[in-house]
């Protein structure tokens, strides 16, 4: 197992109910590995302060309609 990729709109999701999906994620990928987060929205889909996560987008696609992104996490 390596890298997860996620297209849940995580953004709509409650920061506890992030808090343990991303535990479980972390859980099963090995150490140093990214969580990708597929998004529609133009911030974070993921609360990475309260979460204790590193992020940043990775790519956006300003041609797709609705414009898209993915951002890439890791646990602090």
């Amino acid at each position: 197992m390596g890298t997860i990729v996620c297209g849940i709109p995580m953004i709509l999701i409650p920061t506890e109910a992030q808090r343990q999906i991303m535990d479980e994620a972390y859980a099963v990928m090995p150490r140093g590995r990214r969580f990708l987060a597929f998004t529609y929205s133009f911030r974070s889909p993921l609360r990475r302060q309260a979460l204790g996560l590193t992020g940043k987008r990775l790519g956006w696609a300003m041609s797709n309609i609705p414009p898209a992104a993915v951002w890439g996490y890791t646990r602090d």
